[in-house]
């Protein structure tokens, strides 16, 4: 018997969640599936601080059992429910994400019902939703904040009976209560080796985005993002405040990850990766110097790199960059695209220039929706698009998440109330903006996706192939 299981829950029917995405608030694909599981081939990520708290477990002498509810296309709750009878846990550690909130809920008050079992939530959907969750008995306690550092801590202290553990919500007779935990994380120095052990290496593996079948985790070098982007979720989700990682313990993660675990590819996780600049260096570097073969992809801003530094980046195994562009039209980029920041997007063309000329493919993130988005600052991104042309785009849909400083501006604004957070998946619109209806958003992004890396003489020719389609079937 295992008393403490770390949980990953299923997707839910006709949907993918990929719940580390938009600051742990979680981003959903649709799927065929009419039941809870994970499409299979799905570029999935493990949830990074599911692996940190694997790792404090396993300093502090507490056995657990990881389960990847996601690793299987079906989730069979049978078998599952099976395992928690032998087991029999003490303790469940869990996560939730916004679009799949509902199904989530469901799942956990139900294992609550039919197991003697204490429910721990991490994440910002959960606190987000705190008072609900306890009240409506779907977990016992939901960490504050510092889960990486203080929820070993806190599962031993309910294993030793104590219903009030510090660093907590819970419930005290009927009313939501907390215990604010004296521990302090002032950097992600405090485990040496994260949790890696626990995952499950062979159902991490892609040919997403190089075309060639790599085995892949993610990896923290850092933890935070300290702009206040109104739309943004990451400064709720992985806090203000940036907690950097040493960077001789990040390059020691990386040799164990790739001599260990055969990693070939891995994704940064830092929501802004070249953020302090001496310390970056400082990891590319040494990559080099201890030739450390392994290919990598970040995220940054493109007010934060430069020739030298891609080119650094290049020969530490770097070969994409995603950059949040947001939008192709200037003055909604200045007003909710990048802010503290002086560089407009003439400057933001030639950061992708010089990404490409580096050898590094550059992926630039889209967010349509936003409150003053039209046709205009739409005609505009495309024209921008095709001017500098990035190697790939995301073209995502703007979402008020509750939390953010927009959100709660658009929520209250407009008296949203009873919200299909289903729709919330990061790719469905769900408010119009001053000047598009939803449905209109959503034919732009189709719109964006078959125009901005296409000259009109082959938009012609796909045009004429359709057509020939339909008339052959």
């Amino acid at each position: 018997m295992t008393d403490v299981f770390i949980i990953n829950l299923p997707s839910p029917p006709k949907m993918n969640v990929f719940r580390d995405w938009a600051g742990g608030y979680g981003t959903a694909l649709e799927s065929k599936r009419i039941y809870p599981g994970h499409d299979s081939g799905f570029f999935e990520v493990p949830n990074i601080q599911f692996v940190y708290i694997a790792g404090m477990l396993r300093n502090n002498n507490i056995p657990f059992i990881y389960k990847n509810l996601q690793e299987e296309e079906k989730f069979q709750e049978d078998v599952f429910y099976m395992t928690l009878r032998n087991e029999k846990p003490k303790i469940f550690i869990s996560s939730i994400s916004l679009p799949s909130i509902k199904q989530d809920l469901l799942l956990l008050k139900s294992i609550k019902k039919n197991f003697e079992v204490k429910i721990i939530l991490i994440g910002p959907i959960a606190k987000l939703f705190k008072e609900k969750i306890l009240k409506d008995g779907c977990a016992d306690y939901i960490i504050i904040e510092k889960e990486e550092l203080i929820t070993s801590e806190i599962v031993s202290a309910v294993i030793d009976g104590n219903n009030t553990p510090k660093g907590t919500y819970y419930l005290k007779e009927g009313s939501l209560d907390k215990t604010v935990s004296n521990k302090q994380m002032t950097d992600l120095n405090f485990l040496d080796f994260p949790g890696y052990e626990m995952l499950n290496f062979k159902k991490y593996q892609s040919t997403y985005p190089f075309n060639k079948l790599m085995r892949y985790t993610t990896l923290l070098t850092s933890k935070g993002c300290p702009y206040p982007c109104e739309y943004c979720p990451y400064p709720i989700g992985f806090g203000k405040r940036v907690l950097f990682r040493n960077p001789e313990l990040v390059v020691k993660d990386i040799k164990r990850l790739v001599e260990y675990f055969n990693i070939e590819f891995l994704v940064f996780r830092d929501q802004v990766l070249t953020l302090n600049r001496k310390h970056c260096e400082k990891i590319f570097q040494d990559l080099i110097q201890q030739n450390i073969k392994v290919t990598w992809l970040c995220e940054t801003r493109y007010d934060l790199v430069d020739d030298d530094l891609l080119d650094l980046m290049y020969r530490a195994g770097c070969r994409e960059i995603n950059y949040g562009l947001e939008t192709g039209d200037e003055l909604l980029f200045k007003k909710v695209g990048k802010s503290k920041s002086d560089k407009g997007l003439d400057y933001f063309g030639k950061i992708i220039t010089a990404t490409k000329k580096a050898g590094i493919r550059c992926h630039t993130h889209l967010m349509l929706g936003l409150p003053e988005d039209s046709h205009e600052s739409i005609k505009k991104t495309i024209r921008f698009l095709k001017k500098y042309k990035p190697d790939s785009v995301q073209v995502a849909i703007f979402i008020p998440y509750p939390g953010t400083l927009l959100g709660n501006k658009i929520i209250k604004d407009k008296e949203l109330e009873n919200l299909d957070y289903s729709k919330y998946s990061g790719f469905n619109a769900v408010v119009p903006t001053k000047y598009m209806s939803m449905e209109e958003i959503e034919e732009a992004r189709l719109h964006i996706y078959n125009v901005w890396d296409k000259s009109i003489p082959l938009r012609i020719k796909n045009k004429i192939k359709k057509w020939f389609m339909r008339l052959v079937y």
